[in-house]
């Protein structure tokens, strides 16, 4: 009988668990039942991350945002991609001295 009960509970402790809604998927939820005119809904990796990449909905406005929901540019009007913007943030937050650091365009690709 204790084995039978030990299974359900752990059971039931996996299946909630799972289900557990991250960050991003719960700032999803909160932003598409709000009443506010411009909002950012964002979109989620399957991880459960914030995507790189974020557009502001009833607005032209995007920014880039890092996997834990923080953004490292403002919105923008012109900023089109956030893969070259976001490997210069991963190497400037290392603070590593004589560090190769990429130069970015303002819409967010690599200058030449």
């Amino acid at each position: 009988m204790n084995y039978i009960l030990s299974a359900l509970v752990l059971a039931s402790f996996c299946l909630s668990a799972a289900v557990a809604a991250t960050a991003c998927e719960e700032h999803r939820e909160r932003e598409l039942t709000s009443d506010s005119k411009v909002k950012l809904i964002p979109i989620c990796t399957e991880n459960g991350e914030y995507d790189s990449l974020q557009f502001f909905e009833g607005s032209p406005f995007c920014m880039c945002l890092r996997p834990d929901g923080t953004h490292f540019t403002y919105p923008s009007l012109i900023l089109n991609a956030c893969s070259f913007i976001a490997h210069r943030d991963r190497v400037v937050i290392q603070h590593l001295i004589g560090n190769y650091s990429p130069h970015c365009e303002v819409y967010g690709t690599y200058t030449r």
